[in-house]
């Protein structure tokens, strides 16, 4: 399922209309057979992944404990449990970025996610560079390099690609005796 073409279909919707659509999405994940699909594909150990909002990213766990409406599962990342609705979990491994559709357009809470590197203007029209620590509501937390945190408003960042996991393709050397001859 394509989330951005989803969302720009919506973008001309009433609040109403995307009400409406809210109250039907919310009769879908209720549904026990739905439920019941997912819990049986289920076990515990198994390594999962799931959809956390306030990050806006996936989050690799591990099943310790399946309940009636709900799992137990622990982040691989930091070792919390959490207690997570079946629905949350990403089964068929879903692509869940959303990417914005015009270059014209302001970053908005959709397409950010923590642990992300962005950069903004900074006083004194300075560029800074960061890591987000929290999503909010108007604004984003974010780490700057030097240390300092930062909220920033969505429309005012910019994505920036990570050059720490680059790897430069490897070169070969020529092997080669080097004689010198003097005149």
């Amino acid at each position: 399922m394509n989330y951005s073409e989803i969302l720009y279909s919506l973008e001309t919707a009433s609040l109403f209309d995307v009400y409406r659509l809210k109250i039907a999405i919310n009769f879908l994940l209720d549904q026990p057979e739905r439920l019941f699909a997912i819990k049986r594909q289920l076990s515990i150990g198994m390594n999962i992944s799931y959809f956390c909002d306030r990050e806006n990213k996936l989050i690799d766990a591990v099943i310790e404990e399946i309940r009636r409406n709900s799992v137990c599962v622990r982040n691989k990342n930091d070792g919390k449990p959490w207690i997570i609705p079946f629905y949350f979990i990403n089964l068929q491994n879903t692509n869940t970025d959303i990417h914005i559709r015009s270059a014209h357009k302001k970053l908005d809470r959709n397409q950010l996610q923590v642990g992300e590197n962005i950069s903004f203007t900074g006083r004194d029209d300075q560029e800074m560079y960061g890591t987000i620590v929290q999503l909010n509501q108007k604004t984003v937390s974010v780490l700057t390099q030097n240390g300092e945190r930062w909220r920033v408003g969505y429309g005012l960042l910019s994505k920036i690609l990570d050059a720490d996991g680059y790897e430069a393709p490897e070169r070969k050397m020529i092997d080669a005796d080097i004689t010198i001859i003097d005149m």
